[in-house]
């Protein structure tokens, strides 16, 4: 488990799930900058890197929390972590 250290120096445990809601609250105000200028084709793929840097974090979205439904096993795509864009912007208020 990673420590975080406020500004009173005092180094604190995040749990998993509220680190994972950091990083996505992260992305989310990445992604927001992103698209404050209008969606178009290069909006799209910065903020297709962005989800894809997102969920390379191993750490963050283990399979044991985001298992590949059996559907996709042996598919040619990448499975992003089964999140729904509600619980995404839930976690960004």
């Amino acid at each position: 488990m990673r420590k975080n250290v406020p500004r009173s120096g005092k180094a604190v445990e995040l749990s998993l799930s509220l680190r994972r809601a950091v990083v996505v609250r992260e992305a989310m105000a990445d992604i927001r900058v992103i698209e404050s200028t209008g969606v178009d084709r290069v909006a799209v793929d910065g903020i297709r890197n962005r989800l894809i840097a997102l969920a390379a974090d191993k750490e963050l979205f283990p399979r044991s929390d985001f298992p590949v439904p059996q559907s996709n096993i042996g598919g040619n795509f990448i499975c992003f972590p089964k999140i729904v864009m509600g619980d995404l912007l839930s976690m960004c208020k």
